[in-house]
């Protein structure tokens, strides 16, 4: 029969700003042993370390038990951790003008 997987959302990520939301469940079709959970990234362009997305199973249904292994995460790793340019923005000259870079 169809069994109903609950679970928990927990981590450093943020739902809706980090990776599209999740249902909170899942269903395992009659006959199938497993079933799978997407976890879709949003780029955020925010400069910010490797954030995490765990997830627990905290109950089922059909009298079916949980496990030892009832919890999994995933790191997510940001992409926007690089210079984008760096531009010399004025010149030195002696004895009095220091010189300056604008890094973005």
């Amino acid at each position: 029969v169809p069994t109903t997987i609950n679970y928990s959302i927990s981590g450093s990520a943020t739902s809706v700003l980090d990776y599209t939301a999740l249902s909170g469940s899942i269903t395992i079709g009659a006959g199938d042993t497993s079933g799978t959970i997407d976890l879709n990234i949003l780029d955020d362009n925010i400069l910010e370390g490797s954030e995490t997305v765990v997830v627990t199973v905290t109950s089922t249904d059909n009298s079916v038990s949980i496990g030892t292994t009832n919890e999994a995460t995933i790191t997510i790793s940001d992409d926007d951790i690089s210079v984008a340019s760096i531009v010399a923005t004025t010149q030195a000259s002696e004895p009095s003008t220091n010189g300056l870079y604008t890094i973005s």
